[in-house]
C-alpha cells in the first residue's frame, strides 16, 4: 500500500514540479466504489461514519487526499424527475427580482463546518483533504432558475442575473476561503460545468463577467 504524501507528490503536480511518484487523482468515486475499497462497514448512518468510511477508501487506493464539501452550504431547488437525463428547465425556482429576494439564502455565519473538523480527527499522516464545493456559480444558477429562463434572464434583466450569480459566488468563496483556515486542508477544488460537447452554456464574454471574478 502506499503511504500517502500530498506535499512530496500531488502538490508538486499543482506547483508544476516533479512528483516523487507516479500521483493518482479522482474528483469523486462513487459510494459503491468507496464500500468496497474501504472494506468498512458504516456502524451506523452517521455523518461521521460516512466520514471514516471515505477517508479509508482513498487512502486504501493510494491517493494523497480526499475530497469533501466543507461546509453544509446548499442552494435548495425544486425537485427534478429521477432519471438517467432530465431537462435543465426543470426545478427552477428564481424567475425576477420577487422570486429573487424571498429565496433562503443562507446567511454564511450559519454553515457548519463540523465534516473538515471530523475529518481532520482520522486523516492519516501525509494525506489532506481537498475541500470543493456544492456545485459551482454556473451550475447553481441553472438549478435555481433553469437554463432556458436563464438565457432570457442574460438578454432581459442582467441586472438580476449579476446578483444572482454574486450571491452564489460570493457564498462559495466564503465557503473555500474558510475551509482554508483548517490546516488539514491542503488544496480547494472549484467544480463548476461550463459547456456541453463543443459549446459553452453561456457567452465567452457572459463567463468573464459573471463567473470568473469568483
Amino acid at each position: 500500500m502506499r503511504t500517502p504524501d500530498f506535499e512530496n507528490n500531488l502538490k508538486k503536480v499543482l506547483t508544476k514540479k516533479v512528483p516523487a511518484r507516479p500521483t493518482l487523482f479522482e474528483f469523486l468515486i462513487s459510494e459503491e466504489a468507496e464500500k468496497v475499497l474501504s472494506g468498512y462497514e458504516l456502524k451506523n448512518d452517521s455523518e461521521e461514519e460516512k466520514i471514516k468510511r471515505k477517508i479509508l477508501a482513498f487512502y486504501n487506493a493510494g491517493y494523497d487526499y480526499v475530497p469533501f464539501i466543507p461546509g453544509d452550504l446548499w442552494f435548495p431547488a425544486n425537485e427534478h424527475r429521477t432519471a438517467e437525463t432530465y431537462s435543465l428547465n426543470e426545478g427552477g425556482v428564481i424567475s425576477d427580482r420577487e422570486s429573487f429576494e424571498k429565496y433562503p439564502w443562507k446567511d454564511m455565519k450559519d454553515v457548519n463546518y463540523s465534516v473538515v473538523e471530523t475529518a481532520r480527527k482520522y486523516l492519516p499522516d501525509g494525506m489532506t483533504v481537498l475541500a470543493y464545493c456544492p456545485g459551482g456559480v454556473l451550475e447553481n444558477a441553472i438549478a435555481l432558475c433553469g437554463y432556458e429562463n436563464l438565457c432570457y434572464m442574460l438578454m432581459d434583466d442582467r441586472e438580476l442575473v449579476k446578483d444572482i450569480f454574486s450571491s452564489i459566488g460570493n457564498r462559495l468563496e466564503t465557503l473555500i476561503g474558510h475551509s482554508l483556515e483548517y490546516d488539514c486542508v491542503g488544496m480547494t477544488f472549484v467544480n463548476d460545468d461550463w459547456g456541453f460537447k463543443n459549446s459553452t452554456m453561456i457567452s465567452h464574454d457572459d463567463l468573464k463577467e459573471l463567473i470568473y471574478p469568483h
